[in-house]
Protein backbone atom coordinates (compact mmCIF):
# COMPACT_ATOMS: atom_id res chain seq x y z
CA UNK A 1 0.00 0.00 0.00
CA UNK A 2 2.98 2.40 1.31
CA UNK A 3 4.49 2.00 -2.45
CA UNK A 4 0.76 2.42 -4.42
CA UNK A 5 0.61 5.34 -2.18
CA UNK A 6 3.87 6.91 -3.31
CA UNK A 7 3.30 5.71 -7.04
CA UNK A 8 0.43 7.57 -7.36
CA UNK A 9 2.09 10.65 -6.07
CA UNK A 10 4.72 10.04 -8.37
CA UNK A 11 2.41 9.50 -11.47
CA UNK A 12 0.68 13.00 -10.48
CA UNK A 13 4.18 14.63 -9.93
CA UNK A 14 5.30 13.51 -13.01
CA UNK A 15 2.24 14.80 -14.72
CA UNK A 16 2.53 18.07 -13.57
CA UNK A 17 5.94 18.72 -14.65
CA UNK A 18 4.50 17.72 -18.23
CA UNK A 19 1.95 19.54 -17.72
CA UNK A 20 0.66 22.48 -15.66
CA UNK A 21 20.80 4.89 -13.40
CA UNK A 22 21.46 2.42 -11.01
CA UNK A 23 19.49 1.20 -7.91
CA UNK A 24 19.52 3.52 -5.52
CA UNK A 25 20.89 7.18 -7.17
CA UNK A 26 23.27 7.45 -3.77
CA UNK A 27 26.10 7.95 -6.04
CA UNK A 28 28.29 11.47 -5.90
CA UNK A 29 27.74 13.89 -8.46
CA UNK A 30 29.89 16.91 -9.27
CA UNK A 31 28.83 20.65 -9.48
CA UNK A 32 29.02 21.86 -12.93
CA UNK A 33 27.75 25.32 -15.07
CA UNK A 34 26.83 22.13 -18.20
CA UNK A 35 24.46 21.23 -15.82
CA UNK A 36 22.52 24.10 -15.34
CA UNK A 37 22.62 24.65 -19.07
CA UNK A 38 20.99 21.30 -19.35
CA UNK A 39 17.77 22.01 -17.60
CA UNK A 40 17.50 25.21 -19.27
CA UNK A 41 17.85 23.14 -22.44
CA UNK A 42 15.33 20.63 -21.20
CA UNK A 43 12.97 23.55 -19.86
CA UNK A 44 12.95 24.77 -22.70
CA UNK A 45 12.41 22.59 -25.90
CA UNK A 46 9.52 21.16 -23.65
CA UNK A 47 7.13 24.10 -21.85
CA UNK A 48 6.28 25.17 -25.88
CA UNK A 49 4.31 22.23 -25.90
CA UNK A 50 1.18 22.22 -25.59
CA UNK A 51 0.50 17.53 -25.62
CA UNK A 52 3.04 14.88 -25.91
CA UNK A 53 2.46 11.15 -26.16
CA UNK A 54 5.39 8.71 -25.29
CA UNK A 55 5.83 4.84 -24.68
CA UNK A 56 7.35 4.41 -21.47
CA UNK A 57 8.77 1.41 -18.91
CA UNK A 58 8.84 1.74 -15.52
CA UNK A 59 11.11 -0.19 -13.51
CA UNK A 60 10.70 -0.34 -9.74
CA UNK A 61 13.75 -0.47 -7.58
CA UNK A 62 13.18 -1.46 -3.55
CA UNK A 63 13.06 -5.23 -2.05
CA UNK A 64 11.40 -6.58 -5.36
CA UNK A 65 12.52 -5.00 -8.88
CA UNK A 66 8.80 -5.08 -11.04
CA UNK A 67 9.03 -3.74 -14.48
CA UNK A 68 5.74 -2.13 -15.90
CA UNK A 69 5.23 -0.49 -19.88
CA UNK A 70 2.70 1.36 -21.39
CA UNK A 71 1.75 4.83 -22.52
CA UNK A 72 1.26 8.24 -22.12
CA UNK A 73 -0.72 11.24 -22.81
CA UNK A 74 -0.31 14.92 -21.63
CA UNK A 75 -1.87 17.59 -21.77
CA UNK A 76 -1.17 21.09 -20.36
CA UNK A 77 -3.69 22.19 -17.80
CA UNK A 78 -2.83 19.34 -15.86
CA UNK A 79 -4.43 16.31 -17.33
CA UNK A 80 -2.63 13.01 -18.28
CA UNK A 81 -3.19 8.79 -18.55
CA UNK A 82 -1.07 6.64 -17.95
CA UNK A 83 -2.18 3.17 -19.60
CA UNK A 84 -0.54 -0.03 -18.67
CA UNK A 85 -0.01 -2.57 -20.58
CA UNK A 86 2.12 -5.24 -19.38
CA UNK A 87 2.62 -7.06 -16.78
CA UNK A 88 -0.67 -5.52 -15.49
CA UNK A 89 -3.96 -3.90 -17.08
CA UNK A 90 -3.98 -0.57 -15.08
CA UNK A 91 -4.84 3.06 -15.51
CA UNK A 92 -4.11 5.90 -13.88
CA UNK A 93 -5.46 9.23 -15.26
CA UNK A 94 -6.05 12.92 -14.02
CA UNK A 95 -8.58 15.76 -15.90
CA UNK A 96 -7.05 18.06 -14.20
CA UNK A 97 -9.52 18.24 -10.73
CA UNK A 98 -9.49 14.64 -9.92
CA UNK A 99 -7.15 11.78 -10.54
CA UNK A 100 -8.41 8.17 -11.17
CA UNK A 101 -6.92 4.65 -10.45
CA UNK A 102 -8.18 1.41 -12.08
CA UNK A 103 -6.67 -2.55 -11.97
CA UNK A 104 -8.24 -4.59 -13.98
CA UNK A 105 -6.76 -7.33 -11.91
CA UNK A 106 -8.75 -6.20 -8.87
CA UNK A 107 -11.72 -4.72 -10.88
CA UNK A 108 -11.70 -1.41 -8.71
CA UNK A 109 -10.56 2.19 -9.14
CA UNK A 110 -10.37 4.95 -7.00
CA UNK A 111 -11.34 8.72 -7.42
CA UNK A 112 -9.24 11.39 -4.99
CA UNK A 113 -9.30 15.01 -6.08
CA UNK A 114 -5.93 16.36 -7.31
CA UNK A 115 -5.01 18.45 -4.07
CA UNK A 116 -5.15 15.65 -1.90
CA UNK A 117 -3.01 13.24 -3.98
CA UNK A 118 -0.37 15.99 -4.94
CA UNK A 119 1.89 18.72 -3.70
CA UNK A 120 1.82 21.65 -5.84
CA UNK A 121 5.49 22.05 -5.46
CA UNK A 122 6.24 18.67 -7.30
CA UNK A 123 9.31 17.56 -9.18
CA UNK A 124 7.67 17.78 -12.56
CA UNK A 125 5.85 20.85 -12.71
CA UNK A 126 7.33 22.75 -15.47
CA UNK A 127 7.13 21.06 -18.92
CA UNK A 128 4.54 21.74 -20.96
CA UNK A 129 3.54 24.18 -17.81
CA UNK A 130 5.56 26.35 -15.30
CA UNK A 131 9.09 26.77 -15.70
CA UNK A 132 9.76 28.74 -12.96
CA UNK A 133 9.17 25.14 -11.17
CA UNK A 134 12.90 25.18 -11.65
CA UNK A 135 13.55 27.31 -8.36
CA UNK A 136 11.70 24.16 -6.34
CA UNK A 137 16.07 22.46 -6.64
CA UNK A 138 18.17 23.86 -4.56
CA UNK A 139 20.94 22.00 -6.58
CA UNK A 140 21.50 20.76 -10.21
CA UNK A 141 24.29 18.40 -10.81
CA UNK A 142 25.60 15.79 -13.86
CA UNK A 143 24.84 12.48 -12.00
CA UNK A 144 28.05 10.01 -11.61
CA UNK A 145 25.63 7.31 -12.77
CA UNK A 146 25.75 5.74 -16.56
CA UNK A 147 22.78 6.91 -19.06
CA UNK A 148 20.39 4.63 -20.28
CA UNK A 149 21.14 5.63 -24.01
CA UNK A 150 25.14 6.05 -25.39
CA UNK A 151 26.02 9.81 -25.78
CA UNK A 152 22.84 10.76 -23.44
CA UNK A 153 23.87 12.61 -20.07
CA UNK A 154 22.40 12.24 -16.63
CA UNK A 155 21.25 15.17 -14.35
CA UNK A 156 20.59 14.76 -10.74
CA UNK A 157 18.30 17.29 -8.88
CA UNK A 158 18.13 18.02 -5.06
CA UNK A 159 14.77 19.79 -4.15
CA UNK A 160 15.06 22.41 -2.05
CA UNK A 161 12.22 20.58 0.61
CA UNK A 162 11.76 17.14 0.49
CA UNK A 163 8.65 16.95 -2.22
CA UNK A 164 6.07 14.09 -0.66
CA UNK A 165 8.80 11.03 -0.66
CA UNK A 166 10.65 12.26 -3.31
CA UNK A 167 14.21 13.14 -1.83
CA UNK A 168 15.96 13.36 -5.60
CA UNK A 169 14.86 13.11 -8.90
CA UNK A 170 17.55 11.91 -12.17
CA UNK A 171 17.21 13.51 -15.78
CA UNK A 172 18.23 11.82 -18.70
CA UNK A 173 18.69 14.04 -21.50
CA UNK A 174 20.34 14.42 -24.65
CA UNK A 175 23.27 16.99 -24.48
CA UNK A 176 22.38 19.27 -27.74
CA UNK A 177 18.88 18.47 -28.68
CA UNK A 178 17.58 17.85 -24.88
CA UNK A 179 15.47 15.42 -26.19
CA UNK A 180 14.58 13.28 -22.29
CA UNK A 181 15.27 9.67 -22.53
CA UNK A 182 14.42 8.83 -18.67
CA UNK A 183 13.22 10.12 -15.24
CA UNK A 184 13.62 9.03 -12.10
CA UNK A 185 12.32 9.69 -8.67
CA UNK A 186 14.38 8.34 -5.65
CA UNK A 187 12.32 8.28 -2.57
CA UNK A 188 13.56 9.13 1.08
CA UNK A 189 13.88 4.77 1.57
CA UNK A 190 16.07 4.65 -1.20
CA UNK A 191 13.62 3.01 -3.12
CA UNK A 192 14.18 4.41 -7.34
CA UNK A 193 11.39 4.31 -9.88
CA UNK A 194 13.09 4.92 -13.59
CA UNK A 195 10.35 5.96 -16.13
CA UNK A 196 11.92 4.94 -19.37
CA UNK A 197 10.93 7.23 -22.32
CA UNK A 198 10.40 6.35 -26.03
CA UNK A 199 8.32 6.68 -29.40
CA UNK A 200 8.02 10.80 -28.01
CA UNK A 201 5.71 12.69 -30.04
CA UNK A 202 5.25 15.99 -29.48
CA UNK A 203 2.17 18.21 -29.81
CA UNK A 204 -0.15 15.47 -31.33
CA UNK A 205 -3.73 15.99 -31.84
CA UNK A 206 -6.09 14.17 -29.18
CA UNK A 207 -9.49 13.12 -28.96
CA UNK A 208 -12.09 15.06 -27.39
CA UNK A 209 -12.97 13.29 -23.57
CA UNK A 210 -9.27 11.50 -23.68
CA UNK A 211 -9.17 12.65 -20.79
CA UNK A 212 -12.78 11.68 -18.99
CA UNK A 213 -12.17 8.57 -16.73
CA UNK A 214 -14.89 6.27 -17.55
CA UNK A 215 -15.29 3.03 -15.58
CA UNK A 216 -15.50 -0.58 -17.39
CA UNK A 217 -18.88 -2.04 -16.62
CA UNK A 218 -19.04 -4.01 -13.50
CA UNK A 219 -16.07 -2.27 -11.97
CA UNK A 220 -16.96 -1.17 -8.44
CA UNK A 221 -15.36 2.06 -6.36
CA UNK A 222 -13.04 1.74 -3.36
CA UNK A 223 -11.56 3.75 -0.82
CA UNK A 224 -8.54 5.26 -2.32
Amino acid sequence: MQRRHFLLKSLVGFGWWLTGGPAGGQAASRPTPDAVRLLEGVLRRYSRLSTLTAAFTQIHQGRQTLREQGTLALQRQGRMRWDYTAPNVKQFLCDGKHTYFYSAARQRYTVEPVRASRDPRTPFLFLLGDRRAARLFRQVELAAVPPVRPGYVVLRLTPRERIELVTAVLVECHPTTFELARISLISAAGEQDDFLLSEIVENPPLPDGFFTFTPPAGVQRATP
